[in-house]
């Protein structure tokens, strides 16, 4: 996923974390209160929990999609008209719970 755009691309929120962190930092070192110091680390070290959440999910998405590709080549090379037959069954069924549930996935069992 190399998109500039991408929800998965958090680099530049994790700049500006990292920044806001140094500038707290120095503030801290020119004496401010430190009441509102430990406040906004706390902020920022959830959201830097949050950054790793986000990017165990898209490294997941990424390698679920590989492995699909892969098994859907194997099969392709087996017999193309099964792949064309499982595709068109995925497709049914993501379009059924995106009709019906407003998502692409069905809930987890």
């Amino acid at each position: 996923m190399n998109n500039d755009n991408s929800v998965w691309d958090i680099r530049d929120s994790l700049n500006q974390n990292f920044q806001r962190v140094l500038n707290a930092l120095t503030a801290f070192e020119k004496g401010a209160d430190v009441g509102p110091l430990l406040s906004i680390s706390a902020e920022l070290r959830q959201n830097i929990a949050l950054a790793e959440k986000s990017y165990q999910s898209m490294r997941n998405a990424e390698s679920q999609a590989l492995f699909e590709q892969i098994v859907l080549d194997v099969i392709a090379e087996a017999s193309p008209a099964m792949r064309k037959t499982i595709l068109r069954r995925l497709n049914e069924r993501e379009q059924f719970w995106r009709r019906e549930f407003g998502g692409t996935r069905p809930p987890p069992s």
